[in-house]
């Protein structure tokens, strides 16, 4: 199973995917660290994309401050990573920055 994790435009008429990842609950303990939040990446679920911007940068700042405990935290059976979930919160960021208009959906 896995995280799918949209950011969508309002058009005026509905809202358009422009962007879209996903990646394995494998990761949910790292999430919920990085957010300190036990809904983890879930909390972004239907937020505006600059206040999810404001989070994820919260969380990309707290990864990177300490590397060890996130990696402490790999699944065993090597599906997902400390690597491949930094990439991807940075990636959000970077999509998510300046978006007013924009949502996030996580399901």
């Amino acid at each position: 199973m896995s995280y799918d994790i949209d950011l969508r435009v309002d058009t005026g008429r509905d809202l358009v995917s422009i962007r879209d990842w996903n990646y394995t609950y494998n990761v949910s303990p790292m999430f919920r660290e990085a957010f300190d939040c036990l809904d983890g990446i879930r909390m972004l679920d239907g937020m505006s994309a600059p206040v999810a911007a404001k989070w994820l940068q919260i969380a990309v700042s707290a990864m990177r401050a300490d590397p060890e405990k996130y990696r402490a935290m790999n699944p065993p059976n090597g599906w997902g990573s400390y690597e491949g979930v930094l990439k991807l919160l940075e990636e959000m960021l970077a999509e998510c920055e300046g978006r007013t208009r924009c949502v996030v959906q996580v399901s």
